[in-house]
């Protein structure tokens, strides 16, 4: 199936195509996001592909005009968004549903290079950066051969490690309902403020939490 990136630049009442992914060559988007260090969009994609070739990351300086593939071929590069800092992306990754363990990964902004700096429980299905500094990650529970149990976790970035700081259990319903899970919204990267919403979790399903 042909995977197309659609731009708007009048406030949604119009769009057109900017890139046109290949039958095959990525199975869908996974995120796009604005990037205030660089000033430029990163956009990841996903999932397997032969060589794990669907798995990518690519750059744009033109307001997604143009893209440039960064990295690509391995499950460290599948991720569902990323976290900026002054020199690196930070990211975990979405590789539940396969062998390979979940990671969590930096990306050095001059190098290009990345590296793991620890395993996660889980996929990670959410991320968000402020403005005081701060990142989070959470990860989710979808029944995926390589979870170490049934738990979403969400984590704190503390000296450049991930540290976790609250933990759900996924509830009664099938996962198929629902996986377990707690996301941010996207545009958190200048904000101070910290909101997510957890679902299918014990206690927690589609509840908008919010930092006092």
């Amino acid at each position: 199936m042909v995977v197309k990136l659609w731009r708007s630049v009048d406030d949604g009442m119009s769009f057109e195509v900017v890139k046109t992914f290949a039958s095959a060559e990525i199975r869908h988007i996974h995120f796009i996001k604005w990037d205030v260090y660089e000033k430029c969009l990163w956009m990841g994609t996903g999932d397997y592909g032969e060589g794990n070739r669907e798995c990518c990351l690519y750059r744009s300086e033109d307001n997604g005009v143009t893209w440039s593939l960064i990295g690509q071929g391995s499950q460290d590069w599948r991720a569902i968004g990323v976290c900026f800092t002054e020199d690196a992306l930070l990211w975990g990754t979405d590789a539940g549903s396969c062998s390979d363990t979940v990671h969590f990964i930096r990306m050095d902004r001059k190098t290009r290079e990345i590296e793991v700096v620890a395993d996660f429980e889980g996929p990670c299905h959410g991320c968000a950066s402020y403005r005081d500094g701060r990142a989070f990650f959470s990860t989710g529970v979808e029944g995926g051969e390589n979870e170490l149990d049934r738990f979403s976790r969400m984590k704190l970035l503390v000296a450049g490690r991930p540290v976790n700081i609250w933990q759900l259990e996924k509830d009664m319903w099938p996962l198929i309902l629902q996986y377990g899970v707690m996301r941010f919204p996207l545009g958190s990267d200048q904000c101070d403020r910290v909101v997510f919403t957890t679902m299918g979790l014990k206690g927690h399903g589609e509840t908008v939490m919010i930092e006092k």
